[in-house]
């Protein structure tokens, strides 16, 4: 009676064992009206829970210590933009444009002031800001401040330097004048940079600094062509200039 309770508990244990075993593979491995088992329903699960584990951290902004940031920002400042306008002014005096003596002063010194506050600015801007520190939105918004300070900045440099007549011919003539000539050209500038800095953390790696460097890359670009535009525009002033400025 013994070795029958035995052979009882053997045969039940082996049942239950291929019992076990069919559910393991019904759960596991059978496809359901999905066309998928669960087991790749799982794993699919586990892969999408690290992807946004992963996602969650790379989202976090870089930072660096004071060191490190002061190490980048030296970096940047020996940027193309930089080195372009450092450049200018050295080469500036040397230039001949078209039109006298006078007329060319007055153009390198509209040409000077405007790159001069920009590069100010800009360093400035770099140096007295901690940029890794900054959402999009922040950053954006003290950009537009700081552009809406250049500009002011520029035109009155340019209004203390030129003297009231000049800087009303050259700068505010409502047709030939470089407010209105480059207007478009200025947009394009603020655009350009107003975009980059405005768009997703993950377009930059999430590094501020690496997004500045583009905003530099984006200054050095219009500026050339500006700079090319006043050359064009000083063309159109003759002898209303020349009269203003003898």
């Amino acid at each position: 009676m013994d070795d029958l309770k035995w052979y009882g508990l053997i045969g039940s244990g082996i049942a239950y064992f291929f019992f076990f075993i069919r559910e393991i593979k019904e759960i596991f491995f059978d496809k359901d009206g999905s066309g998928e088992t669960f087991g790749e329903k799982l794993k699919q699960a586990f892969l999408l829970s690290k992807t946004r584990k992963r996602k969650t951290i790379e989202s976090k902004t870089v930072t660096y210590t004071d060191g490190e940031r002061e190490e980048i920002i030296d970096n940047l400042l020996i940027h193309n933009f930089f080195i372009s306008i450092s450049k200018l002014k050295n080469e500036l005096p040397n230039f001949i444009f078209d039109g006298s003596i006078k007329k060319n002063k007055v153009l390198k010194e509209v040409i000077l002031i405007y790159m001069e506050t920009i590069e100010e600015h800009a360093i400035n801007f770099l140096k007295s800001n901690k940029l890794d520190e900054l959402s999009t939105n922040e950053l954006n918004e003290k950009l537009k401040v700081e552009i809406k300070i250049i500009d002011y900045e520029i035109h009155g440099k340019l209004r203390e330097k030129l003297g009231e007549d000049v800087y009303n011919m050259v700068i505010e003539h409502p047709v030939k004048g470089f407010r209105s000539s480059n207007a478009f050209l200025k947009e394009v500038l603020l655009d350009g940079v107003l975009s980059i800095s405005t768009q997703a953390m993950s377009a930059y790696g999430y590094d501020n600094y690496k997004r500045a460097s583009e905003i530099l890359t984006s200054i050095y670009v219009s500026t050339q062509i500006i700079v090319k535009s006043f050359q064009r525009a000083f063309k159109d002033f003759n002898g209303e200039l020349e009269n203003l400025l003898n």
